[in-house]
């Protein structure tokens, strides 16, 4: 299974062979580094930028494009055809569907009780919960009370959901 790290066409068996200076396996020409943990997948035909960090148990599907910088999360599962724009980091378990563009780093919150963003189009992930923007929306204050958040807190969450869901719309992954 070939995949390009920059212009390199490697395998995984070819690539774990490579040179590793201070963490970074680094390609035989010397021109890009990246860090692939342990049990990640990588299908042929996906290209990878230098400075990429690729998580344990990570999974990407055939002919994702990852630009430089990215970091993607353990367990995250990248879907045929996706692209991931230079300095995008991608959280531990994240699905990317087929053919979607990335269009910039994920906005993202975080507070002394759970960190609150985007998690996928039309969806916002905090601490264990992960519901659709209109659900979020809707059960905000509801959510937060039964959490025990005081009034400052309830009212700064609902100020990041809806702010979330704004960047969501002006990034087209969210109709609303």
């Amino acid at each position: 299974m070939m995949f390009y790290i920059g212009n390199v066409e490697v395998n995984i068996t070819e690539f774990r062979k490579w040179d590793v200076v201070n963490g970074w396996s680094v390609s035989p020409d010397g021109k890009c580094l990246v860090k692939i943990r342990s049990g990640a997948v990588i299908w042929p035909g996906v290209v990878i930028g230098s400075y990429v960090t690729i998580g344990s148990h990570a999974v990407i599907w055939p002919y994702v494009k990852i630009g430089s910088g990215v970091k993607i999360g353990s367990h995250a599962v990248i879907r045929s055809y996706a692209v991931i724009r230079s300095g995008v980091v991608i959280g531990s378990g994240v699905k990317i569907g087929p053919g979607y563009n990335l269009p910039t780093q994920p906005i993202h919150f975080s507070s002394p009780r759970y960190t609150i963003g985007y998690y996928s189009p039309g969806m916002i992930n905090s601490g264990c919960i992960t519901k659709p923007v209109e659900w979020w929306l809707e059960n905000i204050e509801r959510c937060a009370e039964e959490h025990d958040y005081t009034p400052d807190e309830i009212k700064e969450y609902t100020i990041r959901v809806k702010l979330i869901a704004e960047w969501m719309k002006a990034w087209g992954v969210y109709d609303g």
